[in-house]
């Protein structure tokens, strides 16, 4: 059970522990509210053996141990983890700018295509928060932390039961939604949203209570869809989930930190983005190698299906729009969507050729972001 939705419902087990003294005076720890078989745990881990070989602050990954995925923003800012795998939609109003953007997740499937859009839109996400979008910092700053990095999934497919391949396929089916925009695509194309915990979707689809889940491949795997998928359609519902702080750290920590130190876990966080990415990327991997193995069938969606998400996903921008002015009351939301929608455009054609080059992905993140962040200002207003 690898990918994020797998987990959501399994986080909330684990109890918080907190953890006194001063980071300096010890380990930093880095908080997951996930299992270790998580995507992100390898990748954290190497962040954490950076820290510590090239600057010199010794880190352990705490995997279910310390914080769940709701508590580690408020474990972040009270101090109880140094550092924290933070996912923002836990949190609307707190993170209502960054989380602006992480809800027109939809666009990385839609206009250009590109091959990988989990780094498209982890880069997008990242160039929008540190270089575009001081209200995020603000709201960073007022929750007692700092923001480093982004990471993204791959996107989302329709796992189902009996096959969707059309637009008209999707009409009075059962589709269970993890988000709200999906269930709004849902209702758009004459679907019923179904919402279902990621813990009991295996159940939901195995007694017919849906006939499909939306979900990344990898939940083949980890949720054990496999058992019950009998249809695949990658071509929709697309989208990814991005709303996700990689590495937020501890505003506190973070000053005490010296300007080398600083820029280097800067450096460092870039490189744990890109690992991330290619880490969920290789769970979708083993979903689709899974799906193949057991003989389910895989559609890409046709034409009318493809038209029918892109004229959704057009519309929902609005949608979004509205809501986050009039629920978040967030200022000036059609120019911050112009910006992140130019950033989407910008980074599928900057990842189009990346491949299967890790350390290539990492490097365009921190020549196109961490490079033009001032490390010796950033978070020490």
């Amino acid at each position: 059970m690898k990918t994020f939705t797998s987990y959501l419902t399994a986080a909330t087990l684990a109890a918080t522990v907190a953890l006194p003294g001063a980071a300096s005076a010890k380990d930093l720890r880095i908080a997951l509210g996930l299992p270790d078989i998580y995507a992100a745990y390898e990748p954290l881990v190497a962040f954490g053996k950076t820290l510590e070989t090239e600057l010199q602050l010794p880190a352990k990954v705490y995997a279910m141990s310390l914080l769940t995925l709701a508590e580690t923003a408020g474990g972040v800012r009270d101090g109880l983890t140094d550092i924290g795998f933070v996912v923002f939609p836990y949190h609307p109003v707190e993170f209502s700018e960054v989380n602006l953007p992480a809800n027109l997740s939809m666009l990385a499937t839609v206009g250009a295509p590109n091959a990988n859009p989990g780094a498209a839109m982890a880069g997008a996400m990242m160039e929008y928060t540190l270089l575009n979008c001081p209200d995020c910092l603000t709201q960073m700053k007022a929750n007692n932390q700092v923001y480093l990095s982004g990471t993204s999934t791959p996107p989302y497919r329709l796992l189902c039961s009996k096959p969707i391949v059309t637009a008209d396929n999707v009409t009075g089916a059962r589709l269970r939604a993890g988000a709200a925009n999906y269930a709004r695509w849902t209702d758009a194309l004459g679907g019923s949203a179904v919402t279902v915990p990621g813990n009991e979707t295996y159940d939901a689809m195995s007694q017919g209570v849906v006939d499909c889940t939306m979900s990344p491949l990898g939940d083949l795997i980890g949720g054990r869809y496999i058992d019950v998928t009998k249809n695949i359609n990658l071509g929709a519902p697309g989208g990814v989930f991005m709303g996700l702080g990689a590495a937020n750290v501890n505003r506190d920590v973070w000053q005490g930190l010296s300007a080398e130190q600083r820029a280097g876990m800067l450096k460092a966080a870039m490189t744990l983005s890109a690992d991330a990415v290619f880490a969920y990327l290789e769970d979708d991997a083993e979903g689709m190698a899974a799906a193949k193995e057991k003989g389910v069938e895989i559609a890409e969606g046709d034409e009318s299906l493809l038209k029918a998400t892109a004229d959704f996903v057009e519309k929902d921008v609005a949608t979004v729009a509205a809501q986050f002015t009039d629920q978040f009351k967030v200022q000036n939301v059609d120019q911050k969507i112009e910006t992140f929608r130019g950033l989407v455009d910008k980074w599928k054609g900057l990842t189009a050729d990346i491949g299967e080059d890790k350390a290539k992905l990492a490097d365009l993140y921190w020549t196109e972001i961490g490079s033009k962040v001032d490390a010796a200002t950033l978070g020490m207003d």
